[in-house]
């Protein structure tokens, strides 16, 4: 077909040619194309006008009225997460500019394509207004997807077996970033939307089916099976536990050092855990990062704990702590 006939295959709508520059290298599962009457939305305020990256929204037509009235409050989140990212992760936002599309009939909560989160349009506040709680969880959707744009597409796992790493480190930092970035102080509750999270992943450990937050993929098709609480939840925790134990400095100097070495390629879970460790031993932190992880992500179940106490004339004697991993098939000792 030569390039005239394919024109006029169009009737009498005009015709738009678009060439675009060469991108960076990204992960095959990380692009996509946008396409339809969709209704493009930018912000009226000076601050997003002028802002480093340009900041879009778009929406089928008919949503547009309703996504005008919370345009505002959406830019100003994805602007103050991507300041926040920017500083803590000493790494600048690696992409030029950051879309965000709400389409209809969307599998999926949300994708952090490069460049192009896709939210499905549910998440767009209609007549019926949105609790706090849904908005605070719409606010945290926003922060996870955007930090996937370091953790995740700036740095992409080579396989699916440590896929679940970019949803455990996107779960973690956006909490943090809720209840840390500058002008987020309408979203007070991070840390209880967290522990939501947190028993999902202890719920899901208890049952006959948990794996290890570490576990084999042998092939994609299966690598869905693995998006459950455990991914989310229970690799959150160990992030969490990582920020606890080892500190700030330690989490900070490894995502940076990490982010340098493996800018627009591929990495491993040895990877971060190696960046990790080598920069808590940079700050002479006593604990070894690496067999502290490794307990942590080989092995499936969650702790048991209970107590025993013994009194003597009233008065306790004696009181012992215990620990075990979670026994399936105990019956509900356990609950959460």
């Amino acid at each position: 077909m030569n390039d005239e006939s394919f024109l006029k295959g169009f009737g009498d709508e005009p015709i738009h040619m678009f060439q675009f520059k060469e991108t960076y290298s990204i992960s095959t599962y990380l692009y996509c194309f946008i396409a339809g009457p969709y209704q493009i939305i930018t912000s009226d305020r000076e601050e997003i006008k002028s802002y480093k990256y340009p900041l879009r929204l778009q929406c089928r037509k008919s949503l547009a009225k309703y996504l005008e009235k919370s345009k505002e409050e959406l830019f100003k989140v994805s602007k103050n997460g991507i300041d926040w990212y920017e500083e803590f992760f000493s790494t600048p936002f690696p992409f030029d500019k950051l879309d965000q599309a709400f389409v209809p009939d969307y599998e999926m909560g949300a994708m952090e394509n490069v460049g192009m989160v896709v939210y499905r349009d549910d998440y767009v506040e209609r007549d019926e207004l949105f609790s706090k709680t849904k908005k605070d969880n719409i606010v945290i959707t926003f922060l996870h997807e955007i930090s996937h744009m370091w953790f995740g597409n700036y740095v992409t796992m080579k396989w699916w077996d440590d896929l679940w790493l970019n949803e455990s480190f996107a779960n973690f930092v956006s909490f943090i970033c809720q209840d840390e970035a500058p002008g987020m102080d309408d979203y007070t509750n991070a840390w209880g939307l967290f522990l939501n999270q947190s028993f999902w992943g202890l719920a899901t450990d208890q049952k006959n089916t948990t794996h290890p937050i570490a576990c084999e993929v042998i092939h994609t098709d299966s690598a869905r099976d693995i998006f459950d609480g455990i991914s989310y939840g229970k690799g959150a925790s160990w992030l969490n536990q990582t920020f606890f134990l080892f500190g700030r400095e330690v989490f900070k100097k490894g995502i940076a050092s990490y982010f340098k070495e493996f800018a627009y390629s591929n990495s491993t879970l040895d990877d971060f855990v190696r960046h990790l460790d080598d920069a808590s031993k940079e700050l002479k932190i006593e604990r070894n990062y690496a067999d502290w992880a490794d307990t942590w992500l080989k092995a499936a179940g969650c702790n048991q704990i209970w107590h025993d106490i013994v009194e003597e004339d009233g008065k306790i004697k004696k009181f012992t702590v215990n620990q075990r991993v979670w026994q399936h098939g105990e019956g509900n000792k356990l609950r959460v």
